[in-house]
Parts: C-alpha cells; sequence; structure tokens
C-alpha cells in the first residue's frame, strides 16, 4: 500500500504530462502581454506602443512572471509554455498534500480535473489561468492546514493580493469567506486586531501595484477592462449575452458546467458555514459572469469557479465520489482521446458568439506542431498582417487583431503604432462608447477618426471637434506627458472622475454613425472623416 501511495503522485504526473503535451498551445491575446515585455526588455517601458503608456493587460502579476521569466528563457512561447505546465502541476501537488492520506479521494479529484475540456484547454493558454489554479489551491491549503499557525491572516491576505493581481475578478468567489476569516471568526477568539493589522499588511501589494499603475498609466483599471466596459450598451444585452454563454457552455463541454452547478447547489444547501460562504461567493461569479456578458471563449471563465468546486470536493470528502469513479475514468479516457487522436478541427464551430479558441489557434501555435516545425507562422495566421507593412512604418495603421501582428512589430519595427480598433491598447478610443452596429461579446468597435490618426502621426493635437480635442489632450497628458508633469495630476483625475468619459460620450454622439456604419460594411472599419457627409 505504502508503495501504491508512493507512484501514485509520479503516475498522475505522467497522465497531466501526457495531456499537456497533446493539449498545449497559445492564444492570441497572450500575444497583446508579450508585446509589452518585448517592449519592456527592449527600453522602451512597460508599454503596448512605445510612444505611450497605456496597460493593455488584466493580468499585472501574471505579466511580472513573463517579466522577470524573460531573463531565463528568451523565448516567450516557450516560457508561457513552461510555467503553465508548472503552475498546473503545482497545483496537482497541493492536491496531492491534502488527500494523500486518502488515495481514492486523490485518484477521484485528478480524475475530476482531467475530465474538465475547459481546465486543460487553459492549462496552457499563455494566459494567466494556471496561475490562477495555483492561487485557489494555495487557498485552500491555507484555510484547511495552517488556519492554526500564528501568521495565517498574513499568509490569507498575501494569496487574495495574488489573486486580485492575477486577475481582479478572481477574488470575488473568496470575499464572503475572506470576510468571515478576517472579522467573525478573529472577533470570537479576540483577534481582531491582530487579523486587521496583518490583513492590511498583506495586502500591500495590491497598494503599491495600483499607486505605480495610477503613477505610470494614469489609470487604476487596465485599458482593456475600460474597453469592454465603457459600451453604451443596455446592461440586458449583456445579460442575455451572459447567460448564452453559461448554456452554450453546458452543451459544448457539459461536465464542467454541470460539476460547477452540482457543487454550487451542494453548498448552497450545506449546513455547513464554510460551504454556505463559498457558495455564496461561487453565485456572485456566476451573477458577475453574466453581467459583464461573460467571454467568447469557451470554458475560459468557468475555469477557476471549477477548480474552486474541486477544492470543495476535498474539504468535504463525500462518500458519492466513490459512485463516480466509473463515470470520470471513462470522461478522463475521452479526454485523452480528444488531445491525443482526434482531429483538431471537429473542435472548431462556426458561431459569431463564442469560440474553441485552441481548435482555432493549433494550427499556429500548437506546442506538438510547433516543435515538430509543422505549425503555420503567426505571421500566416491573419491576412491583416500584411497591411503592417502596406504603408511606411511611420504612419499608424488600423488593425482589428493585436495579438500576433503587435507582437510581430514588436520584433521587426517597435516603433510602428497600432490603433486598435477593439480599444484594447488604445485609451483615445477606450474613452468612447463603441460604434454602432455589430458587435461580439469581447469584440467592441470603435469609430476611429481620420485626425486622430494624423495626430499620432505628427505628434500634435489635430482633431477639430472640441470635446474630443479635449479628451485626446487629457489622455496624451495620462501617457505621453513627462510622469512629473503637474498637468497629468488633473488629466488623472478627470479620467476617473467621468469628466474625460462624459466628453468623449458627447463627442460620439456628434460623429456621422450612418455613415460609419456604411463604411464599416464597404471597408470593413470605421475609419471616418470629419468632412464626410
Amino acid at each position: 500500500m505504502n508503495l501504491t501511495k508512493k507512484l501514485t503522485f509520479p503516475f498522475i504526473i505522467l497522465v497531466f504530462s501526457i495531456l499537456y503535451l497533446f493539449s498545449a498551445w497559445v492564444a492570441d491575446d497572450a500575444y497583446i502581454t508579450f508585446r509589452t515585455i518585448e517592449n519592456f526588455h527592449n527600453g522602451y517601458g512597460l508599454r503596448w506602443n512605445i510612444d505611450e503608456r497605456v496597460q493593455s493587460y488584466t493580468h499585472p502579476l501574471w505579466m511580472l512572471n513573463l517579466l522577470i521569466g524573460k531573463y531565463i528563457i528568451d523565448d516567450l512561447y516557450y516560457l508561457v509554455i513552461i510555467l503553465g505546465f508548472s503552475y498546473t502541476l503545482l497545483t496537482l501537488y497541493i492536491l496531492y498534500q491534502l488527500t494523500k492520506h486518502h488515495l481514492s479521494l486523490f485518484i477521484l479529484t485528478n480524475l475530476i480535473f482531467f475530465s474538465s475540456k475547459a481546465v486543460l484547454d487553459f492549462s496552457s493558454s499563455g494566459l494567466e489561468n494556471s496561475l490562477s489554479y495555483f492561487l485557489i489551491s494555495l487557498f485552500f491549503y491555507l484555510v484547511i492546514k495552517l488556519k492554526e499557525q500564528q501568521y495565517f491572516y498574513l499568509y490569507l491576505s498575501l494569496t487574495l493580493s495574488a489573486m486580485f493581481l492575477n486577475r481582479m475578478d478572481l477574488i470575488i468567489t473568496f470575499l464572503p469567506l475572506a470576510l468571515y476569516f478576517f472579522f467573525y471568526v478573529p472577533y470570537q477568539k479576540n483577534k481582531l486586531r491582530t487579523s486587521i493589522v496583518m490583513g492590511l499588511i498583506g495586502f500591500i501589494p495590491v497598494i503599491i501595484w495600483s499607486s505605480f499603475s495610477i503613477y505610470y498609466y494614469g489609470s487604476f483599471f487596465a485599458n482593456s477592462v475600460i474597453a469592454k466596459t465603457n459600451l453604451g450598451l443596455p446592461s440586458t444585452q449583456l445579460q442575455i449575452q451572459g447567460l448564452k454563454y453559461l448554456y452554450a457552455n453546458l452543451i459544448y463541454d457539459p461536465f464542467t458546467s454541470i460539476f460547477i452547478y452540482s457543487i454550487l447547489i451542494y453548498t448552497i444547501f450545506s449546513k455547513k458555514i464554510f460551504n454556505k460562504l463559498l457558495g455564496i461567493g461561487l453565485f456572485l461569479y456566476l451573477i458577475y459572469l453574466i453581467n459583464i456578458g461573460a467571454d467568447y471563449m469557451y470554458g475560459r471563465f468557468l475555469t477557476t469557479a471549477f477548480v474552486t468546486c474541486l477544492f470543495i470536493v476535498v474539504i468535504n470528502n463525500k462518500k458519492i465520489l466513490n459512485r463516480l469513479f466509473p463515470l470520470l475514468i471513462i470522461l478522463s479516457i475521452f479526454n485523452l482521446y480528444q488531445y491525443t487522436l482526434k482531429d483538431i478541427k471537429k473542435f472548431e464551430i462556426n458561431s459569431t458568439n463564442f469560440t474553441d479558441e485552441r481548435a482555432f489557434y493549433y494550427k499556429t501555435t500548437g506546442l506538438l506542431l510547433v516543435v515538430k516545425n509543422k505549425n503555420l507562422p503567426i505571421s500566416d495566421h491573419f491576412d491583416e498582417t500584411l497591411t503592417l507593412f502596406n504603408e511606411p512604418i511611420s504612419k499608424p495603421t488600423i488593425l482589428y487583431t493585436m495579438g500576433f501582428n503587435g507582437y510581430i512589430m514588436s520584433k521587426t519595427y517597435p516603433e510602428k503604432h497600432i490603433v486598435d480598433l477593439l480599444a484594447l491598447t488604445d485609451s483615445f478610443s477606450a474613452a468612447h462608447p463603441m460604434s454602432y452596429g455589430y458587435w461580439r461579446i469581447g469584440h467592441f468597435y470603435r469609430a476611429v477618426n481620420a485626425e486622430y490618426l494624423t495626430s499620432i502621426e505628427h505628434k500634435i493635437n489635430a482633431i477639430t471637434l472640441p470635446e474630443d480635442r479635449y479628451v485626446l489632450d487629457q489622455v496624451w497628458l495620462m501617457s505621453r506627458a513627462p510622469l512629473t508633469d503637474k498637468k497629468r495630476l488633473d488629466a488623472i483625475l478627470n479620467w476617473h472622475t467621468g469628466k474625460t468619459f462624459n466628453l468623449a460620450k458627447k463627442a460620439f454622439e456628434k460623429y456621422p454613425h450612418e455613415q460609419i456604419y456604411k463604411n464599416s460594411h464597404q471597408y470593413g472599419n470605421t475609419l471616418w472623416y470629419p468632412n464626410q457627409k
């Protein structure tokens, strides 16, 4: 029996390694962060376009992993592949530490993990999910194993801070339980002062990053967050989209969704306060997803909820898991088949709303194809890439796809300014509501004033519309003026109090929307000229 226990974790490592080898890929979105990393290492600072300070990434902690990791592994593609493997393996190791005295529980929980297509897909991807898995597992390890330790509140606060810095919305699920641990429990033990002091100390990394973000970028929130929330859409449209996302995932990857909903129901009706608070947190997270319209990538925003539910199972150690053993064996083998023998093209779905990102990008960034040198070069993935070289480098280029294209330029012509139609990397565009007409969740077009392109090219404010001229002045004060410029403070305050956004909205109302809409169908973009009728 002891030999079996010793061999179990190495066997799990082997199974995961096989699954990871066949499933690993990197998303186009990851390359948005890659460009910032390349620019930093080339001496331009944490910038996407080198002539302005704009935070295009939503995962500061993950970004810092890449920033530091590049000093060791120069190729960012292989760096994120290794990081994804390492953080997911650490998650499985913590799972082992919590269940090693219950061999059947350890095997069953790993089978659950391997049965989720979403979790395996985003163990790689180059995005922050794998680090989120690790932080979730670390949270549960602390509350199960170390809650009686002297510095428990400090460790817990640091972990919650890391969650917040890895992705702000990751912390939603754990807020109810965090409040319970930092206020109710210490109050009962007369340790409230200790918990608050340690909690505040552990929160210092968030304060440091937030201060840096406001000072350097001029904004507390990442620009990509603003671009996806400052839309002008009725909230009901986003909520409908969010519900569609949950339904689509239920159909496309049923085990992941059913497992989450089953554990959610279990926690809500559980008599344990620990379970109830986690259930409330999961419910709040799902409500949050619905309200923001969720995402366009199948499974991505459900992976953290799934991993959380997995550790809830560990805590409760229910005998019902034994009944699930045959089903989990079948699902795990099915996933092994999906990632090894099944044709990747069969995962592709023709949908304007959602997509299997791994299936879409695997031909370009799939690990096995890259290692064998049989992948499609990233320069050939999008036809739009050609436009980067059709104009002089000194002229700004409007693009719809930012990841691969931005990275290509960072390696060849970093001075090339790219104007993002989706505003993820462009503060001026993000300040405006989305353009009328077609939209897809996560893809919200902005109307681009031709005078804005002239302004970028000649580095002067050439916009004639008064409201937009003011907005560009404010944006450039935040993103281009010297960090110590006294006028920046007013611009930063105007940004955070909403004055800049209000004027951008007034300017937007004066745009020739009918003509912009026609152009978007005819030319494929939303460029407009102030003198067009």
